[in-house]
């Protein structure tokens, strides 16, 4: 018994009108990805630089409240905030009085940024004896970003007790 099978037809060849229109077809296909691509590459870009842009704003903040804390330091170890006082730390350089500035690329650097950092801080007697307000202003810069520096102001409210004690009442940004 012989089988006979079916008799296999050729392939039909495409013809002139079906391969303009394969061509079209593939061509809308390909643009089509690389708009899709495109579009996700300049997102990904525009996040990226929102991060890094958030990233120096809130280095600025905590630098702004390291000048903060330095200077609740000093005002702890009963150092006045004057120019002519020579028991503050090395590291303060006095701008105009009663503003002070520490910096990260100072000729006493602070050491404990990896980033060039500036706080400077102003201290003013409150209406009342003993009330302080100390304002702080951190500047962190980074020349690969546009702008190329960034910085934050805070304003804190403190208290010295009749004992001496410093209180620190609350912290507010600008």
């Amino acid at each position: 018994m012989v089988l006979a099978l079916p008799r296999l037809t050729p392939l039909r060849t495409l013809t002139t009108s079906n391969s303009g229109s394969m061509f079209i077809l593939t061509s809308f296909l390909v643009m089509s990805l690389t708009l899709i691509c495109f579009s996700y590459w300049k997102l990904i870009e525009y996040k990226l630089r929102m991060t890094q842009l958030q990233e120096k704003s809130l280095q600025a903040m905590m630098c702004a409240r390291a000048g903060i804390e330095d200077a609740l330091a000093e005002l702890r170890l009963n150092h006045d905030w004057e120019a002519s006082n020579n028991n503050l730390s090395s590291q303060w350089v006095k701008t105009n009085p009663p503003v002070f500035y520490k910096s990260s690329s100072g000729a006493i650097p602070l050491t404990q940024f990896d980033y060039p950092v500036t706080f400077s801080v102003q201290i003013i007697e409150g209406p009342s004896a003993g009330e302080l307000t100390i304002e702080s202003v951190g500047e962190v810069g980074d020349p690969n970003l546009e702008p190329k520096s960034f910085s934050y102001e805070l304003y804190a409210s403190a208290i010295k007790s009749s004992s001496g004690e410093l209180f620190l009442k609350e912290v507010k940004g600008k």
